[in-house]
C-alpha cells in the first residue's frame, strides 16, 4: 500500500509538472529579430526551467542583405550572407538564452523581400514597405505558408507566441504580423496559445511619433479591451553601461551592424508587450488593405 501511495504521489507530481510547462514560440521575421525584439522578455523568463520549451522560429531566412547592401542575386553573395546572418543570430540568442541547451533554433527558409525582387512602398529606414495591397502572387503564396505554419503552432497547449506589431510596416515583418492573426481567426476557439506582439526595433526607438500607429489599427479591428499592455526592462549587460540588447547587437550582429541602429538602441530601455485576449481569436476583421480575397478576408 505504501508503494502503491508513493507512485501515485510520483505520477501526481509528474503530470503536475508536465501541465506547468510552458512552450515559448519567438517569432522572427529576420535574422536578429528575436533579440531586437524581445530582449527583455526572453531575459525575464526562468532559464533554468528545464520543463520549459524556448523556440525561435525564423521566417525570412534566405537573405542577400547586409548593412553595404549590394543588389545582387549571385548564389555566392546569397549563400555567404544566408549563412552569415545564420550564425550571428545563434551565437547572439546562445548567448541571450545562456546556452544553446536552452532554446530551439529554427529557420523557415522563407525568401525575405530583396530576393523575391519586391519592390514596393520604402520603410522610414529606407526598408522595403508594405501591406496586402502590395502583394504579388509570390507574397500571397508566402503568405499561406506561414498561415499554415501557425496554424499548427497556435494549436498547441500552455504556449505564448510572441511576434513583432510591424511597426514601421516592413513587407516581411507585414506579412508575418498577418499570418498569425489570420491563423488564429481561423481557428478561433481551437487556438490554445496565447499571442503577444512585440514593438520592432530599432524602428520604433527611431520614430516615436509613430509609436502607436500599428497597435491602434489592430485595435479598431477587435472588440474593445481585446488588447492589453505588459512591459519589461531590458537589463544592463555585466560590467557595462549597455543593455544586453544593445550589446549582443554590437558583439554577434556584423553584416547587419549599422550606426543608425546604436542611437535607438540606446535608447531602448523597456520593451512594451501587447497581448491578445484568445477569447476575440476568432472577432478580428480584416485589415483595411484586404481586397476581400479569400487569402486575407477575416470577420466582416
Amino acid at each position: 500500500m505504501k508503494l502503491t501511495s508513493t507512485l501515485i504521489s510520483l505520477s501526481a507530481l509528474l503530470l503536475s509538472t508536465n501541465i506547468q510547462a510552458e512552450e515559448y514560440r519567438i517569432i522572427s521575421p529576420h535574422h536578429d529579430d528575436a533579440l531586437l525584439v524581445f530582449s527583455g522578455y526572453i531575459s525575464s523568463l526562468n532559464l533554468t526551467n528545464e520543463s520549459d520549451e524556448r523556440i525561435v522560429d525564423v521566417m525570412f531566412g534566405a537573405s542577400n542583405y547586409s548593412t553595404n547592401h549590394l543588389d545582387v542575386l549571385t548564389d555566392k553573395r546569397v549563400l555567404t550572407i544566408t549563412k552569415a546572418r545564420y550564425a550571428e543570430d545563434y551565437d547572439a540568442l546562445t548567448d541571450l538564452f545562456t546556452g544553446w541547451d536552452k532554446f530551439r533554433f529554427r529557420s523557415y527558409g522563407y525568401y525575405d523581400a530583396p530576393l523575391r525582387k519586391y519592390v514596393g512602398d520604402v520603410t522610414a529606414g529606407g526598408g522595403p514597405a508594405g501591406t496586402f495591397r502590395n502583394f504579388r502572387q509570390i507574397e500571397i503564396d508566402t503568405f499561406n505558408m506561414m498561415v499554415h505554419n501557425f496554424t499548427s503552432i497556435l494549436q498547441r497547449e500552455n504556449c505564448t507566441l510572441l511576434v513583432p506589431i510591424a511597426n514601421g510596416i516592413h513587407i516581411d515583418h507585414f506579412m508575418t504580423k498577418e499570418a498569425v492573426i489570420t491563423a488564429a481567426y481561423k481557428l478561433g476557439k481551437q487556438a490554445k496559445c496565447k499571442i503577444k506582439f512585440g514593438q520592432d526595433q530599432p524602428y520604433t526607438d527611431a520614430n516615436p511619433q509613430n509609436v502607436n500607429l500599428e497597435i491602434a489599427a489592430l485595435k479598431s479591428r477587435l472588440p474593445d479591451g481585446a488588447i492589453t499592455e505588459e512591459v519589461y526592462d531590458i537589463p544592463l549587460e555585466p560590467g557595462t553601461n549597455e543593455t544586453i540588447k544593445l550589446n549582443k547587437f554590437k558583439k554577434h550582429y556584423v553584416t547587419q551592424y549599422d550606426t543608425g541602429y546604436i542611437g535607438p538602441l540606446t535608447s531602448n530601455l523597456r520593451e512594451v508587450v501587447y497581448v491578445w485576449d484568445p477569447a476575440t481569436y476568432g472577432q478580428v476583421k480584416s485589415h483595411r488593405h484586404c481586397d476581400g480575397s479569400s487569402y486575407c478576408r477575416l470577420a466582416p
